[in-house]
């Protein structure tokens, strides 16, 4: 049901290439709920304070590969999420299942599975208006926000474009973008 948090059940992350691991070193995990699985990194300390990283479109939480290693330094808890149709998430094929919506609810499970009840939220690109809807509908605390490269607010109806269908090819699109990390690598 839509704005209802349910508990989701919390497992591990399925393996990757060498060559990804050696940069992306970090504690992965899935979410499942609402029939989607959410990659997720949760690293660091579980009793440190919490940052709730959301990246934006085309990217996942690999964007995050440098930041994550400085913040569980100081101690910080860090959980980066894949939104679900990117990264190592489940790719619902429908378009008309990527509402504001329906991701707001992905994260809101997922802070309830983690049983996360404080955190600062920092949100990129399409990250900005899903964190910001969490924020103004979660019972969390959101103890601080940082937004960049984003427009905060309820966006606007979405359109497919050439990269948005091609993305729904199978086996092509996967290799395109798990195999080789289009266009993560081409980007940072």
């Amino acid at each position: 049901a839509k704005g209802t948090v349910m508990s989701c059940a919390i497992g591990g992350a399925p393996a990757i290439p060498g060559w990804l691991e050696r940069a992306y070193p970090f504690h992965r995990q899935m979410a499942f709920h609402d029939n989607e699985r959410m990659h997720f990194v949760n690293d660091g300390p579980e009793d440190g304070p919490a940052v709730l990283l959301l990246h934006g479109n085309p990217a996942w939480s690999f964007i995050w590969r440098r930041i994550i290693p400085r913040l569980t330094a100081k101690g910080i808890r860090v959980i980066a999420p894949d939104l679900v149709g990117l990264g190592l998430s489940s790719k619902p094929i429908s378009v008309k299942r990527h509402t504001l919506e329906f991701h707001v609810d992905m994260l809101d499970n997922l802070l309830e599975g983690l049983k996360l009840d404080n955190f600062v939220l920092v949100g990129q690109d399409w990250g900005g208006p899903m964190g910001a809807a969490l924020a103004a509908r979660t019972r969390r605390t959101v103890a601080g926000a940082v937004f960049a490269n984003t427009y905060i607010g309820a966006p606007s109806k979405f359109r497919s474009s050439w990269f948005h269908r091609f993305a729904r090819v199978p086996l092509v699109s996967d290799l395109v973008f798990r195999g080789l990390n289009f266009p993560v690598n081409a980007m940072y």
